[in-house]
């Protein structure tokens, strides 16, 4: 058997060089890098070297812009359709960053009552939304059962009744000025707001920067105030209601339920049913009603226990209490 020739430092050293040539060649190649082509002239050798190199370039600048975990998506920047604002956090952390409301922007032109009625319609529609669609991380296939969904909160309940108490009484030419700033969403078939430019520009048809805002600016004041007469009416027949319930409370069953502790469940069901329960039925929907909030309040905090305590001691004074001097009936 023949003995294996022995390979010299310099051999071996060009070996090594050819094989880490080899590798970047491949992986360059990957990258759309043409290093295998042999042009047929020095001017087109020119030319591959130069989009060679803008190739590489292209791919630096891409490496080199370093996104953090904290910065929006393409997508959210683009439905906004503005850039966001950056705020240092701490100093050794990554920046957090917030979109300015548009609403915001016009602030000094809008009343407080009519900025507060804005304020208030976007809290109540962000109220209202799910935190997630089903219970199950990967519900996507679940998203149809409806035993995989997240029961909806009281909060959510009530902050999607009062979003649809106002909505439904707005005018739609207002609610399109609402639903593009108040609650910024896109037309449809776009991917982005419209600025108060382009809105102004397309219902008053006037040409121009200035002028398409200014006229944008006006329908934003004119759809606020329409809201906050909306918001207006609506606690006021709140009140009206609550009132009413308190009446009903200064009855017979309201004083049972008062002496045997379920008179919030008793006030809750008159308050939705604007009269007192009739049928047995209805007396041990009240009870189950009543059970449900005690198991809950066993697990709450103290904080919701104190309040629960609170308002059930207000409601029977409310029911204690004598129409005629309007003190509370102590025998």
């Amino acid at each position: 058997m023949a003995a294996k020739k022995k390979i010299g430092p310099e051999e071996r050293a060009e070996r090594r060089k050819r094989a880490i040539r080899n590798r970047m060649n491949r992986a360059l190649g990957d990258l759309g890098v043409d290093v295998t082509s042999v042009p047929a002239s020095d001017r087109e050798a020119i030319d591959l070297a130069d989009q060679n190199v803008r190739k590489l370039r292209s791919i630096a600048d891409k490496m080199n812009v370093r996104r953090s975990p904290s910065d929006p998506t393409e997508e959210r920047v683009r439905h906004a359709g503005v850039d966001p604002r950056a705020i240092e956090v701490q100093v050794d952390q990554p920046r957090a960053h917030k979109f300015d409301w548009i609403i915001d922007s016009i602030q000094e032109k809008l009343s407080a009552r009519q900025y507060q009625a804005a304020e208030r319609l976007r809290d109540r529609h962000e109220a209202m939304q799910a935190k997630s669609a089903v219970a199950s991380l990967d519900g996507a296939s679940t998203a149809s059962d409806p035993s995989g969904r997240l029961p909806i909160t009281e909060a959510q309940e009530i902050a999607a009744r009062e979003f649809a108490w106002v909505t439904d009484r707005i005018e739609p030419i207002f609610m399109a000025a609402l639903d593009a700033f108040v609650l910024e969403k896109p037309p449809e078939g776009a991917d982005r707001c419209l600025t108060i430019a382009e809105y102004g520009t397309k219902v008053s048809k006037i040409a121009g920067e200035n002028q398409g805002r200014a006229a944008g600016v006006v329908a934003i004041k004119l759809a606020c105030a329409r809201l906050a007469a909306l918001w207006w009416a609506y606690d006021s027949e709140q009140r009206e209601q609550c009132a009413r319930t308190d009446r009903l409370m200064r009855s017979e069953i309201g004083r049972r339920a008062a002496a045997q502790g379920w008179i919030c469940a008793l006030h809750d069901w008159c308050r939705k049913a604007g009269r007192l329960p009739a049928t047995q039925g209805e007396m041990d929907t009240i009870r189950a009603i009543h059970n449900e909030t005690a198991m809950r309040l066993r697990k709450a905090s103290q904080l919701d226990v104190d309040r629960h305590t609170g308002r059930n001691n207000r409601l029977v004074a409310k029911a204690l209490m004598d129409d005629a001097c309007g003190r509370v009936r102590v025998a």
